[in-house]
């Protein structure tokens, strides 16, 4: 396997991304992986680069890069929107499938970045699959629990809250920005997100695999729910006896299982 880094240029943001190609192989296919948000894309990214290298070893061809305004891709969240990321993950998919020459292009996403994969192919008719890890649901609702989790920490960290996260919501529909994690986040980001809300109803579950985890390995009450409204079907759905590795930064779990199940579906 030969892993190569490189700048992509789309409006004047270099997107830092990483090519993952595999030695030999007879597939013209690939994979991109679409990271989660904030803290969560800090905790994940050791475990995404290990499922990448798996699905390399398959031979298909895996691309990662960070959406503008995270990680290490320029750009600010004061004026980005999902909508420019839906539009970079097209980007990314074009220069991937033009420059190595590919016939299909699948996706593997990460909570809020397996919403973006899905809702995108579903926008585009895309036929290639989609693997959803762990989907966001609501947007806007996952947006409120995480501005919790970060006052929580503020807490534990500084003894005390600086601003309640209703407070903090009211100032974002003002136009004011929110630090968000070193990030400054801006009014239209937070407006993209309430606007983005029911978009889990647009993902089409032809060609899609929607994985979960728990510890237990009990599916949760909220992909239960999708479960017996038909909007998850069993054929494309698996629970599995995971720790939530997401939103973890010390998290060590041993994911032969949640690669296996991958690779089975590839």
């Amino acid at each position: 396997m030969n892993v190569e880094q490189l700048f992509l240029n789309y409006k004047g943001n270099a997107l830092y991304t990483t090519l993952l190609k595999p030695e030999f192989t007879d597939k013209q296919e690939g994979y991109v992986i679409v990271h989660p948000f904030a803290e969560e894309k800090k905790s994940a990214h050791r475990i995404l680069f290990e499922i990448a290298e798996s699905i390399t070893q398959q031979g298909y061809y895996v691309v990662m890069f960070d959406f503008s305004g995270c990680g290490d891709s320029e750009g600010s969240l004061l004026t980005t929107t999902l909508d420019d990321w839906f539009d970079e993950l097209g980007y990314v998919s074009g220069y991937f499938k033009t420059n190595y020459s590919l016939n299909k292009v699948h996706y593997l996403g990460l909570r809020l970045g397996s919403l973006i994969a899905g809702v995108y192919c579903s926008k585009t008719e895309y036929s290639g699959r989609t693997i959803m890890l762990e989907p966001v649901i609501n947007p806007e609702e996952y947006f409120r629990k995480t501005l919790k989790s970060k006052l929580f920490k503020e807490l534990l960290t500084q003894g005390n809250i600086s601003s309640k996260r209703n407070e903090l919501i009211e100032e974002l529909k003002e136009n004011k920005s929110l630090d968000f994690d070193g990030h400054e986040i801006g009014a239209s980001f937070y407006r993209s997100i309430v606007e983005h809300k029911d978009d889990f109803n647009k993902v089409k579950a032809v060609n899609t695999f929607v994985v979960t985890a728990s510890i237990t390995g009990k599916t949760s009450k909220e992909y239960q729910r999708l479960v017996e409204a038909g909007q998850l079907k069993g054929e494309n759905f698996a629970t599995i006896k995971l720790e939530p590795f997401w939103d973890r930064i010390e998290s060590s779990p041993d994911i032969c299982g949640l690669k296996e199940l991958i690779i089975n579906y590839l």
